[in-house]
C-alpha cells in the first residue's frame, strides 16, 4: 500500500472515529444517518452505480462547456453530482442528506467530494497499470 493511499485510509478511518465527536452539537439522529451501513448488495453494484453517475456527470460537464444550461438541466446535473458524492458516504442518499442541518450537509458534502476525488485519481492512476496487466494476460 503506497504512502498516499495509506494516508487517505488513515484520514478516513479517523473521520469515522472523530466525525461523531465533531457533530456533538447536532442531533444524534442526524449524524447517525450519515454513518449508516451501506445498503448495496455488493461493492461491484456500488461501483457500477458510481460509474453510471460519473458518466452522467461527465455529460453534464460537456454540455455546460458547450452551452449555458437552463435551470432544469443545471438542477438535474447538480443532483447527479450530489448523488455521486453521496455514494462515497455509506448509507447516505439525497433524502437523508436534505434532512440534515446545513452545517452537517457541508461536512458530508466535503467528505463526499474528497472521497470522489480520491476515487477519480485512483481510477486515472490505476488505468494505465490495469491496461498493462490486461495486455500481459491477453498475451498468454
Amino acid at each position: 500500500m503506497g504512502v498516499g493511499l495509506r494516508g487517505w485510509i488513515m484520514k478516513n478511518l479517523l473521520i469515522v472515529v472523530v466525525f461523531p465527536v465533531l457533530l456533538a452539537g447536532a442531533a444524534l439522529a442526524e449524524h447517525a444517518n450519515v454513518l449508516r451501513i451501506p445498503e448495496w448488495a455488493s461493492s461491484v453494484d456500488l461501483e457500477k452505480e458510481r460509474l453510471v453517475l460519473y458518466r452522467q456527470y461527465a455529460q453534464c460537464t460537456s454540455a455546460a462547456a458547450e452551452r449555458m444550461l437552463n435551470s432544469e438541466d443545471a438542477a438535474a446535473c447538480s443532483r447527479v453530482f450530489l448523488r455521486l458524492k453521496l455514494s462515497f458516504l455509506p448509507g447516505s442518499d439525497i433524502d437523508r442528506f436534505e434532512r440534515l442541518s446545513p452545517a452537517t450537509r457541508a461536512i458530508g458534502n466535503a467528505k463526499g467530494y474528497s472521497a470522489y476525488r480520491a476515487w477519480l485519481h485512483r481510477r486515472i492512476v490505476m488505468a494505465p497499470l490495469d491496461a498493462g496487466h490486461e495486455h500481459t494476460e491477453n498475451a498468454n
